[in-house]
C-alpha cells in the first residue's frame, strides 16, 4: 500500500516523529519531495515497490498512495496516466477504482483525492500541519501533543469501530 506524510515545510518535529512511526512499521526511507510551503515524505510499498507518482516539479506532480486502477491500466500505469488526463482536464473520474490517495501539485496548488469510500485511510491535524496516510504517524508528529478522546475509544469498546471524521486521538481526524 505504501504510504504518506505530508507537512507544512516548516515542520520538522511532527516529521520527525512520523518518519519514526513509518520506520518502527518497516517501511525503508521515504521519497523526499518538497512542494513549496510543503514537504512530501513518499514511502514505497513494502511488498512488490511502489509510491507512485508522475510529472515533473517545475510543471506539476502526481503521486498515488494504495492501489489505484485507472482506465483499466496497472497501477504504476494508471499513475502516468492519470497525471496526463489532469494535465490536459480531461480526467475520466468514473475510471477510477480502488482504495488509494492521490496527491496533484500543479501551478503551485495541492490537491487531494481518496477513494470514494475512504477504504484508505487519510488523516489530518486540525491544526492544517500535516496530513498523512498513517494514523500512528499522524500520533507521532502530534509530537507530546496527542491527547485520548475518551468518547471515542468507549465507541471503539461498545461497538467495535468508529463512525465518522473523529479517532481516538483528539485533534486527530480522518479526512
Amino acid at each position: 500500500m505504501g504510504g504518506f506524510f505530508l507537512s507544512r515545510a516548516d515542520a520538522e518535529r511532527g516529521s520527525s516523529g512520523a518518519r519514526e512511526a513509518f520506520a518502527r512499521a518497516g517501511f525503508p526511507p521515504p521519497r523526499r519531495c518538497p512542494l513549496g510551503s510543503w514537504e512530501l515524505l513518499l514511502y514505497a510499498k513494502q511488498l512488490g515497490g511502489g509510491g507512485f507518482s508522475a510529472g515533473e516539479p517545475a510543471t506539476g506532480m502526481t503521486f498515488v498512495v494504495g492501489t489505484l486502477v485507472y482506465r483499466g491500466l496497472p497501477p504504476a500505469e494508471s499513475a502516468v496516466a492519470l497525471h496526463r488526463d489532469c494535465e490536459r482536464g480531461d480526467v475520466c473520474w468514473e475510471r477510477l477504482l480502488g482504495t488509494y490517495c492521490v496527491l496533484r501539485w500543479s501551478a503551485g496548488q495541492l490537491s487531494l483525492l481518496t477513494d470514494p469510500r475512504a477504504l484508505l485511510g487519510v488523516y489530518a491535524d486540525e491544526d492544517g500541519r500535516f496530513v498523512t496516510s498513517s494514523f500512528l504517524a499522524g500520533v507521532g508528529a502530534k509530537a507530546g501533543r496527542a491527547r485520548l478522546n475518551q468518547e471515542t475509544c468507549i465507541a471503539v469498546i461498545a461497538t467495535g469501530c468508529l463512525f465518522g471524521k473523529e479517532t481516538e486521538v483528539r485533534g486527530l481526524r480522518r479526512l
